[in-house]
């Protein structure tokens, strides 16, 4: 008995030692649907497009979103609320695209960031199944299409019927302010005094100035940040862009002039005004406020609808304090969306790390049994 006690514990110690320990790339490269949803989520808008999400596989089913706390725009957003806003799209597209691929996802938003920073559990069951090709074709199609858009916006009015459209299952949480109404004046100009007061601030430029990417090489060297074509350039923009311009040039004060006209004509231009509002500022509410925008912001590309996050009324004293009150909202602002039409609708090419560079390096220990 004693024997045969030893010989399964020996059996036991040797299946484990066994086990082989995979990392997080080698493992996504074998669950082909997980990586699908991990690549729709590298897709979701963030700001500065710094991309503040890491991801750590769990299992062939399972796996955290963590902030990525090294990405965070400390000057800009020190309490991560925009950062947590970003994750929150990054579980949108997750969402979304699992609905269309027949999974059956479950998730858990956290009400703090943990002790490694993740905010989100995330489950998912079911098989990818082919009769959703053309379905996924669309929304990989309209993931792509979706940008922001900085260009100066035609006359041409959003019908009310497609903002309700647009904003339909969120009527609570989105907010819509029409260019004849005396709350879009305050957003317009609220946003060009708060703009100007950012960008007073040395440190809040340098910050920004470590976005721009100056070249072609940096942008694909990078893969995250402002390449020329996300900020709105044309191809002769583009040249002198990237012939005569540079980090210091960003940070100098006179640079902040040429801002301030490009944001006083896309806040005259905007038909209207989109608000997501929350409860509070709590790591549940902001990432359920990226949710919503993302969901808002695909609804509106599917329209031909585009949109640009403006937030500096959000990031500077007095304006993020007085928002709320002044606008008669009962809780906090979290997004404001310039909305209008324009002529361009030209597919940027999204600038994102691959997905590999997103994963933590937390090995894998698979226990299960091999087919034979």
């Amino acid at each position: 008995m004693k024997k045969t006690l030893i010989l399964l514990m020996f059996l036991h110690i040797m299946q484990i030692t066994c086990a082989k320990a995979f990392s997080q790339d080698e493992f996504l490269k074998q669950n082909p649907v997980l990586e699908k949803l991990l690549y729709y989520g590298t897709l979701a808008p963030s700001s500065h497009n710094a991309q503040m999400w890491k991801v750590r596989i769990l299992s062939d089913n399972e796996f955290l979103i963590i902030l990525d706390k090294e990405r965070n725009l400390n000057y800009v957003d020190p309490d991560s609320r925009e950062s947590l806003i970003s994750i929150g799209a990054f579980l949108a597209n997750i969402i979304r695209g699992s609905e269309i691929l027949g999974l059956n996802l479950q998730y858990n938003i956290y009400n703090e960031t943990a002790p490694d920073n993740s905010v989100v559990y995330v489950s998912f069951s079911g098989i990818e199944t082919e009769s959703f090709s053309d379905s996924v074709q669309k929304f990989e199609n309209l993931l792509l299409k979706r940008k922001t858009s900085k260009e100066k916006f035609s006359k041409k009015k959003i019908p009310v019927q497609e903002i309700n459209k647009i904003i339909a299952g969120y009527e609570d949480s989105v907010i819509y302010f029409p260019k004849d109404s005396s709350s879009y004046q305050y957003i317009r100009e609220n946003t060009m005094k708060a703009y100007e007061t950012q960008g007073q601030n040395q440190d809040k430029r340098n910050e920004l100035s470590e976005w721009f990417r100056f070249s072609d090489k940096e942008t694909e060297a990078k893969k995250d940040g402002f390449s020329a074509e996300m900020l709105g350039m044309g191809s002769l923009k583009k040249f002198f862009y990237y012939n005569f311009y540079n980090r210091e040039k960003v940070r100098n004060i006179k640079f902040l002039n040429e801002e301030l006209k490009l944001i006083k004509t896309q806040t005259d231009t905007a038909d209207s005004f989109l608000l997501v509002i929350a409860k509070d500022n709590s790591v549940k509410e902001n990432v359920r406020a990226g949710i919503i925008l993302e969901n808002i912001w695909l609804n509106a590309a599917d329209a031909d609808i585009k949109i640009q996050p403006l937030s500096q009324i959000l990031e500077e004293e007095p304006y993020k304090n007085n928002i709320s009150n002044d606008l008669n909202i009962n809780g906090e602002v979290k997004m404001i969306l310039r909305t209008g039409y324009s002529a361009n609708n030209k597919i940027v090419k999204k600038v994102r790390r691959n997905i590999k560079d997103i994963l933590d390096n937390t090995e894998i220990l698979n226990t299960k049994e091999e087919k034979q």
